[in-house]
């Protein structure tokens, strides 16, 4: 799959991509968490789901990316309102400026040399999800410095 089409213009994006990049992160996300609601839905499971700070806010030549991004919040927040009384939580990850295998094939030439690695970002959800004894964190934005 060649990323590039999606950090064009709207019409100048390949159609095969944006549908792959629908499949990839919506279809995906509704199947999965689908499946984990009808297994977990009565016990008291955290389930994390990692998205990008593309779902908080618009940006220029990435309408596609961004709007897939912002259907997965809203089927977070919409499957919150489904599971509400029950002990499953579902938690939300936005993190911003990765420094991932992603870039390379996105046909933008960014400089990830200040982006944090999975590493980080990780160590850094993991300790706020820690600190949870009567609560817990429902949405986590982790942006790079």
């Amino acid at each position: 799959m060649c990323w590039q089409w999606l950090f064009w213009l709207i019409e100048q994006q390949d159609p095969q991509a944006i549908n792959q990049l629908i499949h990839n992160n919506l279809t995906s996300s509704i199947l999965v968490l689908r499946e984990l609601v009808s297994r977990y839905r009565d016990q008291k499971v955290n389930v994390v789901v990692v998205m990008s700070t593309a779902a908080l806010a618009g940006k220029a030549h990435e309408s596609t990316y961004c709007a897939v991004k912002w259907a997965v919040k809203g089927l977070i927040e919409s499957l919150r309102l489904e599971l509400k009384g029950s002990p499953m939580k579902l938690i939300a990850a936005y993190p911003g400026g990765m420094a991932t295998d992603f870039w390379s094939t996105s046909g933008k030439d960014i400089d990830t040399s200040s982006f944090m690695t999975a590493d980080e970002a990780a160590l850094m959800l993991k300790n706020a999800l820690l600190a949870t004894q009567h609560g817990y964190i429902s949405d986590l934005t982790i942006n790079r410095s």
